[in-house]
């Protein structure tokens, strides 16, 4: 009873999460209109991770095999967008501040789709998995991701990526916080504590990550795969 509680719940937030990422993609007026494309893209890529969790404790990937690691390229994606979001939301002054010294800009705020690079080249190692047959990728998934040391190692990344962006970005709100002293509209502080809460729930999410990791590794230990 409980186990079908969270397969719902998981289900419900994919399709919140969709609907919510349309509602945004269509906002087409508005000063934060280039904010909200990488916040819904951030919408997007949890619907699928809810649906994918969804399909996976319910068993469908027996049924529909191809969606198996489908969607591990989209775990790279949260801190990128997090990060993009920001910049269109706080990075005005910045970016004003950068015009002035140009030899300061970062390669990753030159270039955004940088940031891209990690879920690009994560997705062109999975390739050769994604055109194995449906089968074999079942076989892998039932009985020996567990113990693949490749697949270990993919999970330990996605921690780091998502964890070494949220301290960023923390630090980076602070600063900004700092540099503006009191000048802080009313409208603006909604924002930085948006911001702030968003950056928050992302730690959460990380933590039960790394929880939800632990306890694979403690079961696999104890011959639970």
């Amino acid at each position: 009873m409980l186990s079908s509680a969270w397969n719902a719940l998981f289900l419900l937030g994919s399709i919140n999460s969709l609907f919510l990422g349309l509602v945004l993609l269509n906002a087409r007026k508005g000063e934060h209109r280039k904010a909200n494309r990488y916040l819904s893209l951030i919408l997007f890529s949890w619907s699928f991770g809810f649906f994918y969790t969804w399909m996976i404790e319910t068993g469908l990937y027996r049924v529909y095999p191809h969606f198996i690691l489908l969607g591990a390229s989209f775990t790279f994606l949260t801190g990128p967008c997090l990060y993009l979001y920001m910049e269109a939301l706080v990075g005005r002054q910045e970016r004003q501040e950068r015009q002035e010294r140009p030899q300061q800009v970062a390669p990753f705020r030159k270039t955004p789709l940088l940031h891209f690079a990690p879920s690009l080249l994560n997705s062109l190692v999975l390739f050769p998995f994604y055109v194995k047959p449906g089968t074999e990728k079942v076989r892998y998934w039932d009985d020996l991701r567990g113990r693949d040391p490749w697949f270990e190692g993919m999970q330990i990344l996605q921690l780091l990526h998502l964890g070494a962006y949220l301290t960023v970005l923390l630090l980076r709100l602070r600063t900004y916080r700092k540099n503006l002293g009191q000048e802080v509209s009313s409208l603006e502080g909604i924002t930085l504590n948006w911001l702030r809460n968003l950056i928050l729930m992302g730690f959460f999410g990380l933590g039960v990550y790394i929880v939800v990791f632990v306890l694979f590794r403690v079961q696999i230990g104890k011959g639970g795969l």
